[in-house]
């Protein structure tokens, strides 16, 4: 019976290659078009599970098969190089929105972040291959590459070589000899001279017989190579690239990002109960973001204090709850610095006046004898800007220095020479702006660096407008008050221009007084002519009234205009608008959400209410009694006079202003060329300063606090908030 030689031999490398082209043609086409990526685990945050060395298949999750335990691969925040392989450990859903928390097995707290789920899926881990990882690194390397590409080569010819031998040595089946027991082989004795019988050889047998193929060399040329260059290829790739750089994938779906920071931080000076202490109540948007457990992802928020905006920053005291309260109040605040009082001397200087010694150095302003007029600081303390109506200059004073630059201010228009005589700073203290009186201009003066600048007059109003000025805290505008035309002029800060120009009474009233709420949002005008209030809403620069008020005639007016038109001043919190009615001799309390009044304090019989002072803490206000020679204490609280503290002689005081903490009023006497020190703990004067030739205005250094809000849950804390500035002791009341 004949045997048909056996092929084995050239079947299982040709299936084994094909099997092998096939699996690596698969994986490689796997990872390129993202239907799973591959990392290495080089840390043992995951330990036991995973451990440094393992290799990780990932796989597309669908967001809405994401659960608590699963593990996840991200890139965490500011670090889109790094990959972290991490267990999911909250599942949080908010407004359509999924947010994930996530641990390493092996770490006692969670990761200080949150992840937000943008897309429709995640790379979950599918598959941990132990200890290969290492290998795949090293794969990565130049050296490697080199070696895996030049192993594949040798390899591959070798094959090809060794193949081409053994077809050079084996005959074509076909017409190879065939002895009678049907092999190639001879028998043993064969060409040894051994007769034996004669056995037919095995040929065709026509239709029957089956035709022998030579095997074709083509395949293992074409399957050893590509295999070869499959596995070199799919090494170096699984080493080389990083699962975030694939070029195609599905939709990415985990952004890493830290919970947002708290937003909308302000505060505002509040009454501790004692009018010699301050507190700063501050406020910010609470977070809404629930956990998987539906309850609130934020469970605390820690208020943070400075004295300068880039820290360092001091805990002051927490919140808690479920929600925590999105409110703090820092309570009773010490250790502010001695402030420095600068009282504008009518001989033409300033005094710097040392806030606890109270020894007082002349620096040289203007040139006439009825000047300086106003006067201002910036919230820093950095500069005070000095507006010399006679003269025709602004004076800008570096405190540190005493240093002064005069700046003068052009002539000419309605009424010549100029006559500068208001003065409002931006909360940011990069610019003052000034108001010349004879002709109807503001001028913008750039202070923020060694010298000042002038800018491009504005024009207001007409003849002898303006009369005063009011800047809001926002730092957005300058709102003028037109007293002859009886208008208020809105000026935006971005571009200098007058963006709205708004009819009080319809043009026939005579506004002499401006206040503006904490929030920016209203800004109230003292109609003189009318006996009345208005109220402009800045967002539309729309005006509203008019709120009926006493006498506001004031018979000062044309004697002392530093003094006038200070008769506004709104409470820290926004929530009262005090009024002082001059010939009514009397004090209007208006409550701004309603605009109506609520209450008339009425002061010492013949006084004339010429100037309103409002501490930072807010505790009391205080009414300077021209008529009485004394300043008048009104409790804020009860909206009721509490006492009259005598201060000068013939028509003092002129001028007030308050120390950060509010614990000191130091009154400008003008008739008495004196400077009166009362104490706001007993409602005496506790000094009197001298030698100061009739002060008229008066501005004390601010004390700057910074400061920033973090959310909190369990170990984890955001990132602070930005940082909210307050300057206890700058622009109190928004009318100075």
């Amino acid at each position: 019976m004949a045997k048909a030689r056996s092929r084995t031999g050239l079947r299982w490398p040709n299936g084994c290659l094909a099997i092998a082209v096939t699996l690596f043609g698969v994986a490689a086409f796997s990872i390129i078009t993202g239907w799973f990526r591959v990392d290495t685990v080089l840390t043992g945050s995951m330990e036991p599970a995973i451990l440094p060395g393992d290799v990780v298949i990932l796989t597309s999750e669908p967001v809405a098969a994401l659960r608590v335990g699963q593990i996840v691969a991200f890139h965490p925040p500011s670090e889109l190089s790094v990959t972290v392989v991490h267990r999911v450990v909250e599942v949080a859903r908010d407004h359509g929105s999924i947010v994930i928390r996530t641990k390493g097995d092996a770490n006692t707290a969670m990761d200080p972040w949150h992840l937000q789920i943008i897309g429709t899926s995640v790379w979950r881990v599918s598959l941990v291959v132990p200890k290969i990882g290492f290998l795949l690194l090293w794969a990565s390397s130049g050296v490697a590459r080199f070696v895996v590409v030049l192993g594949c080569i040798s390899v591959g010819v070798w094959l090809v070589v060794d193949f081409l031998r053994r077809q050079r040595r084996m005959p074509p089946p076909d017409d190879a000899p065939a002895y009678e027991d049907g092999t190639l082989n001879p028998p043993p004795d064969a060409g040894l001279g051994v007769s034996r019988p004669a056995r037919q050889r095995t040929g065709r047998t026509g239709s029957s017989g089956k035709r022998r193929r030579r095997a074709s060399p083509l395949k293992p040329l074409v399957a050893f190579p590509l295999a070869m260059v499959t596995s070199g290829v799919l090494v170096m790739t699984v080493g080389a690239t990083a699962w975030g750089a694939v070029a195609t994938a599905p939709t990415e779906t985990l952004q890493t990002t830290n919970v947002s920071a708290p937003t909308g931080l302000t505060g505002t000076g509040s009454c501790s109960g004692s009018p010699t202490q301050s507190n700063v109540t501050l406020t910010w948007n609470a977070s809404v973001l629930r956990d998987y457990d539906n309850g609130y992802l934020v469970t605390g928020y820690t208020a943070l204090r400075s004295t300068a905006s880039l820290g360092p920053y001091t805990a002051v005291g927490t919140t808690s709850g479920s929600p925590p309260p999105n409110a703090f109040t820092d309570t009773n605040i010490t250790g502010f610095p001695t402030p420095t009082v600068f009282v504008s001397d009518s001989a033409g200087t300033v005094e710097s006046v040392n806030g606890s010694t109270y020894t007082a150095t002349p620096i040289t302003t203007g040139t006439q004898s009825s000047e300086p007029n106003d006067i201002a600081i910036t919230p820093d303390g950095s500069k005070v800007v000095v507006a010399n109506e006679a003269s025709g200059t602004v004076s800008v004073i570096t405190t540190a220095t005493n240093a002064v630059q005069t700046i003068t201010i052009p002539s000419g228009g309605l009424l010549s020479p100029a006559a500068p005589n208001a003065v409002v700073i931006t909360p940011d203290g990069n610019t003052a702006y000034v108001s010349d009186h004879n002709n109807a201009v503001v001028y913008p003066i750039s202070i923020a660096g060694a010298t000042a600048t002038l800018g491009t007059g504005i024009t207001v109003g007409t003849l002898t407008d303006p009369t005063a000025m009011v800047m809001l805290p926002n730092g957005s505008d300058v709102y003028v008050a037109n007293y002859t035309s009886g208008t208020v002029s809105a000026i935006s800060t971005a571009s200098n221009t007058v963006v709205a120009t708004i009819p009080v009474n319809g043009g026939s009233g005579s506004p002499e007084a401006l206040a503006v709420t904490p929030d920016s949002a209203h800004v109230y005008v003292a109609d003189q002519k009318d006996n009345a209030i208005w109220d402009i809403a800045t967002a539309s620069n729309i005006i509203s009234g008019p709120i009926a008020v006493g006498n506001l005639a004031d018979t000062n007016l044309l004697l002392f205009t530093v003094s006038d038109p200070n008769i506004l001043s709104i409470t820290p919190n926004g929530a009262n608008l005090f009024v002082a009615n001059v010939s009514s001799g009397t004090v209007s309390v208006i409550a701004t959400a309603t605009d109506t009044v609520t209450s008339t304090i009425i002061l010492p019989a013949g006084a004339k209410p010429n100037g309103l002072l409002m501490p930072p803490n807010g505790c009391q206000f205080y009414v300077a009694d021209a008529a009485n020679d004394a300043i008048d204490v009104v409790g804020v609280s009860t909206d009721a006079f509490v006492t009259a503290v005598p201060v000068g002689t013939l028509g003092d005081p002129m001028a007030m202003s308050v120390t950060p903490d509010s614990a000191r009023i130091f009154v400008a006497n003008r008739s008495s060329g004196t400077v009166s020190v009362i104490s706001a703990g007993t409602d005496t004067v506790i000094a009197t300063i001298g030698g100061i030739s009739s002060p008229a205005g008066i501005a004390i250094t601010p004390y700057p606090l910074y400061y920033e809000v973090e959310a909190t849950r369990d170990l984890w804390i955001s990132p602070p908030s930005t940082p909210f500035e307050i300057a206890p002791g700058w622009n109190p009341g928004g009318w100075q």
